[in-house]
């Protein structure tokens, strides 16, 4: 099943008239529309080819097949959002007075400082042991990619990602106990 194809003709009827399955998915689980509709559509259109490419589906109503289609969207982009990666500081140049703070309250603060000194020097003492290619894993990683997320962006296999990643976190480990 190609998810990047486009809906046969039959799909599209199907999806047009099933189409308020999404509001009422959106209104039951008090998600606002401008927000959440093109998070939740995306699961329905997945959920109408499934329907249609296996018949083995076609035993249950097609409302509990979309439904949960789009509950595995909404929870794939609250996961996807909430890593580090994508929730970075916003940091005001010179603005004073807005909500972000600025530049120099953010680099003046001590305790961040001391938090990044010891973090790097930490860094330095884990990364010396770890192969170019585990260091790159974990920094990677602990910037908020997940393993699947790594595995994509290098062309490599899931599992051998995830091993580079418990193997450098036993070290990390090891050098933290010292």
């Amino acid at each position: 099943m190609q998810l990047n194809a486009e809906l046969t003709q039959d799909q599209q009827d199907f999806a047009a008239d099933n189409h308020n399955l999404i509001y009422g998915f959106l209104k039951d689980n008090h998600l606002p529309m401008d927000d959440f509709y093109d998070v939740a559509v995306f699961g329905y259109l997945r959920a109408v080819r499934k329907y249609f490419d296996r018949a083995e589906l076609r035993k249950y109503a097609f409302s509990t097949i979309a439904w949960r289609a789009m509950q595995c969207e909404v929870g794939s982009y609250y996961r996807k959002q909430g890593r580090k990666c994508r929730n970075g500081l916003t940091v005001s140049l010179d603005a004073i007075g807005v909500e972000h703070p600025v530049l120099m309250d953010v680099l003046i603060h001590e305790d961040r400082i001391i938090e990044a000194m010891e973090a790097s020097i930490l860094w330095d003492r884990v990364s010396e042991s770890l192969s170019r290619e585990q260091a790159d894993v974990l920094r990677l990683a602990a910037d908020g990619f997940a393993p699947r997320e790594i595995a994509s962006l290098w062309a490599r296999p899931l599992r051998h990602v995830e091993a580079l990643i418990a193997e450098a976190q036993l070290y990390a480990r090891a050098v933290c106990a010292m």
